[in-house]
């Protein structure tokens, strides 16, 4: 069976809007879901698809930044008040265990709370499964797939050396999906992508990206404000960037998502878009929350 896609949450960085979720997408493959990233806004979106909790078989963590984990509390422990205590594999780059280990630590006065007789249940954490990518074969065999995944650039300098980002390669059956995570351009991803079906890529407009944030931190100083600016535009890709690699990877279609700034108040796509399509002339998607693709649905892949 061919999977389908679901971008549940579509928006990039810890930005606080009504439209857009942070980033989080579901892949469906006979009843079984798998999560890529679980920003904030993952349990109600998973709600208005109609995808149950319990149909959940992996999370998959890019990084660790926030607006990938922010509801990885709320959907383990809402999971665990739903009875639901089937395995589930937690997997990520270095750092996974780390984070399993402090959501319990935090679930555990909720699990101390909880009415009714609670010594011979599982704890909320006792399910969970951490899975490390790691070393020069960073690999995970699931029931319906193969991940494979690489070191991205999407971190530089002491950063780098304290924490890694990677993108995935999905292998199905009968199609092959490919996650950027966050990155800037990578020789690395060129070579891992190549020849997939379906490239998932973040995409980040500079210059909007820009006047929001002088916009909404003031009180920034001048060193932190340089820093996170060449942090958006060196360690993210831009829509030229995407489309160059599409073209460079061979995929068949893009869908865009992680849209930053991705604003409520945006309505103009193009500005996504244009620069994937001006390198790359296969489909281009430029998702928003609860879009389906995939076999079923109206966009294909």
């Amino acid at each position: 069976m061919e999977p389908t896609i679901v971008t549940l949450g579509t928006g990039g960085g810890p930005i606080a809007r009504s439209e857009r979720a942070e980033t989080s997408t579901a892949i469906l493959v006979d009843h079984r879901t798998y999560l890529v990233d679980a920003g904030a806004g993952t349990l109600l979106r998973l709600a208005a698809a109609h995808i149950p909790l319990s149909s959940i078989a992996g999370i998959f963590i890019t990084h660790y930044h926030i607006d990938h984990t922010g509801d990885l509390p709320a959907l383990i422990g809402t999971r665990w008040v739903n009875r639901i205590y089937a395995p589930l594999p937690i997997v990520g780059p270095p750092g996974v265990e780390d984070i399993t280990s402090g959501i319990c630590r935090f679930l555990e006065p909720t699990r101390q709370a909880r009415t009714g007789k609670i010594d011979a249940a599982p704890t909320p954490c006792s399910t969970l499964v951490p899975v490390t990518l790691k070393g020069p074969l960073r690999e995970f065999d699931g029931k319906d797939f193969r991940l494979t995944a690489v070191l991205n650039t999407h971190y530089h300098g002491e950063t780098a050396r304290a924490a890694e980002s990677l993108s995935f390669r999905f292998e199905f059956p009968h199609k092959t999906l490919y996650f950027t995570g966050d990155t800037g351009p990578s020789s690395a991803i060129i070579s891992h992508a190549n020849g997939s079906d379906t490239l998932i890529s973040e995409v980040i407009d500079e210059e909007k990206m820009r006047i929001y944030l002088k916009a909404h931190y003031p009180n920034m100083n001048s060193s932190e404000m340089k820093a996170l600016l060449v942090h958006m535009t060196s360690e993210h890709l831009t829509p030229l960037q995407v489309g160059e690699l599409a073209k460079q990877t061979h995929v068949n279609s893009v869908i865009l998502t992680h849209i930053v700034p991705g604003l409520d108040a945006e309505t103009d796509d193009s500005q996504y878009t244009s620069g994937v399509k001006s390198q790359f002339t296969g489909p281009v998607y430029l998702s928003h929350d609860l879009m389906c693709f995939g076999s079923g649905s109206d966009h294909k892949i």
